[in-house]
């Protein structure tokens, strides 16, 4: 079974952007603090994307 981490860090992308936003009443840098995560998160995504790409050009 091949895991897909790339659907994962796309979630966690949007959770983390909605989850600022959510927050932003109360927490005073919530949204920026959302949207740091959720780079991290893209960026996660774009790693395991290509790196799945490559291993499936290599076989």
């Amino acid at each position: 079974m091949s895991k897909n981490y790339t659907v994962f860090f796309i979630l966690l992308f949007s959770f983390s952007i909605m989850g600022g936003y959510a927050l932003k009443n109360s927490v005073e840098y919530a949204v920026t603090a959302g949207y740091g995560f959720g780079m991290v998160f893209m960026l996660a995504a774009v790693y395991f994307q290509t790196k799945k790409s490559v291993e499936k050009k290599n076989s």
